[in-house]
């Protein structure tokens, strides 16, 4: 996973698509479980963007949107509030509004 990853439409696409050159985290889940974040601070990673990534789910089921639509809309929030993935990671019924 990418320390580069800055944005909530990045983390969604590197998760679900994958980066230029690279597999996606669900690809890399499905075919090595969890063999590929065998380090501490790589779980660590995994789960705090894990953790975005179904806030980003629950949020678009709660509204009736499709997951991009809420990217789209959490991206715009996050911006605005010049919040980092870390942030929402450690924050995530403040960021989400759960």
């Amino acid at each position: 996973m990418s320390r580069n990853t800055v944005t909530l439409d990045m983390l969604w696409r590197e998760w679900y698509h994958g980066l230029p050159g690279g597999p996606s985290v669900e690809e890399l889940e499905r075919l090595y479980h969890v063999e590929w974040r065998r380090e501490t601070k790589e779980r660590r990673f995994y789960n705090r963007r894990r953790i975005i990534i179904e806030g980003i789910k629950n949020y678009a089921a709660q509204h009736r949107l499709t997951n991009e639509a809420a990217v789209a809309l959490l991206e715009e929030k996050r911006s605005r509030q010049r919040k980092t993935l870390h942030w929402i990671a450690e924050n995530p019924s403040i960021f989400f509004n759960v």
